[in-house]
């Protein structure tokens, strides 16, 4: 008898199958990432549905785009890309969409470190506000930076950008005096 290793188990076969299953989500999502850019590219241009399944027939040669494959899809995203459509993400960015939303229960405390923000703008030399803040944050070890700020540690930037304000203010007032 030789010796030999069993390579086909059950446990061989499971993780084999666990590493398809998972091939296949993965292939599924960015297939579904596709068609979402697709279609939002479709709206952009106004395209109307028949006006869309013919384009999709002319390059793809299917009428549906879940029919499609990644390539195909690609395919579909760059002509589209070609008549004018922006990619999502990049139109986010071009519309200036760049910084998460703000939650309700902070927007009056985000509202006022802004105000106070222009207004240390427009008294010191501060260039890059938001930069500014963030350091503040992370200095006083509040938070990394203030996207990630609660409405406590708000409330404590309010008080710090309050005060660093009416110094500056002072400053300046005995500087004209002088």
């Amino acid at each position: 008898m030789s010796n030999t290793v069993k390579t086909h188990t059950a446990a061989t076969y499971a993780a084999q199958q666990r590493r398809r299953d998972a091939e296949g989500k993965a292939r599924d999502s960015k297939r579904n990432a596709y068609i979402k850019a697709i279609k939002t590219k479709q709206r952009q241009l106004g395209m109307d549905d028949e006006t869309y399944r013919a384009m999709l027939l002319a390059r793809t040669g299917k009428t549906s785009a879940k029919d499609c494959t990644l390539t195909e899809l690609g395919v579909v995203s760059g002509y589209l890309s070609s008549q004018g459509a922006v990619a999502p993400k990049a139109e986010a960015r071009a519309t200036g969409k760049v910084r998460p939303g703000v939650a309700l229960e902070r927007q009056a405390l985000r509202s006022k470190v802004n105000a106070l923000l222009g207004e240390l703008v427009r008294v010191t030399d501060i260039t890059d506000s938001v930069k500014y803040v963030n350091a503040i944050c992370q200095k006083n070890g509040w938070c990394s930076a203030i996207d990630f700020a609660d409405p406590h540690i708000l409330h404590k930037l309010v008080g710090a950008l309050s005060r660093t304000l009416a110094s500056r203010k002072a400053k300046a007032h005995r500087a004209a005096q002088a």
